[in-house]
């Protein structure tokens, strides 16, 4: 690619990006098997970073910065266009009720991606609002590299109690999709970020779990691939903004929101109580950005 100016006589050259997607990622892996109650039983897909059991997305971007001023600094932003999340459960008959789990006001929607870390109660982002810290200082004509390894996913739970009907309901489809763009971003002395270079990656998932003798088998799918490299000068959307502002807080990040969010729903439908006698067809939980919805009917 050619030279970007940074601002008069700042360039940085030679911006490469080594990828390496791995698809084995995305599929899902039973966890927690060895416990007796099989309400203690997961479902994993993926593995939050920086966990190096399972890696999903590594990438090395390498760039030779020429007239930079003292005081600059360099990192690698990353942001996600969430798609859904979702997961279906039913019973083992049709009277024990089915339910459906997933996102919601947050699909189709950019936000900052980060690498998050609970102390305590806690969430934080200590290298907000760049994915990983920025990297130590790189001379003027000589060749500076950032390498970050996400693993984008979580765990679900392979059984849940149904409140409408008072009986279990198993897993029986785990599905999500995001799009993320990630961007070598330059710090000048002043604050100001400049998006350079990105690329642009999918990571999905798609994990069927058949039931046979109270023993699941997963049928995983999904995968984790490269889309496109991009100039950030050709973005003139709210893509461009999220890579460019300097501003964010831990709440503005998508891991934040979705926690948040799943966090919230899980709190109301486990403080609640399990109405089998009421009339209700649906019970739903809303965290915001994350739902639980409880029926008496099947799964469709």
């Amino acid at each position: 690619m050619s030279d970007h100016t940074i601002s008069p006589g700042f360039t940085i050259s030679g911006v490469t990006f080594e990828n390496v997607f791995n698809s084995d990622a995305a599929r899902g892996r039973p966890v927690d098997f060895e416990k007796p109650d099989p309400f203690d039983w997961r479902l994993m897909v993926g593995r939050f970073a920086p966990n190096s059991g399972v890696q999903a997305f590594k990438t090395t971007c390498s760039f030779t910065p020429k007239g930079a001023p003292a005081g600059t600094g360099y990192g690698l932003k990353q942001i996600a266009f969430h798609k859904f999340l979702s997961m279906s459960y039913a019973g083992l008959e049709p009277e024990h009720g089915s339910q459906t789990i997933g996102t919601t006001s947050i699909n189709f929607t950019w936000n900052l991606d980060c690498v998050g870390a609970n102390v305590g109660s806690n969430f934080s982002a200590p290298s907000l609002p760049f994915f990983s810290a920025l990297a130590k200082p790189v001379a003027n004509d000589s060749k500076g590299s950032i390498t970050i390894i996400d693993s984008p996913g979580g765990t679900a739970r392979l059984v849940r109690a149904n409140m409408l009907t008072a009986k279990r309901n198993f897993l029986q489809k785990h599905a999500s999709e995001t799009n993320f763009i990630t961007a070598l971003v330059v710090e000048r002395p002043d604050g100001a970020h400049v998006p350079v270079r990105a690329v642009q990656w999918t990571f999905s998932t798609s994990t069927t779990v058949v039931w046979t003798d109270g023993k699941p088998k997963l049928q995983s799918a999904g995968g984790c691939s490269f889309i496109t490299l991009l100039n950030p000068d050709d973005i003139q959307d709210v893509r461009k903004r999220l890579l460019a502002e300097n501003a964010f807080l831990v709440s503005d990040t998508i891991l934040h929101k979705v926690n948040q969010g799943l966090s919230t729903a899980e709190m109301l439908d486990a403080a609640a109580a399990p109405t089998p006698n009421s009339p209700d067809t649906v019970r739903k939980f809303d965290g915001g950005t994350y739902a639980i919805e409880h029926s008496r009917k099947a799964l469709d």
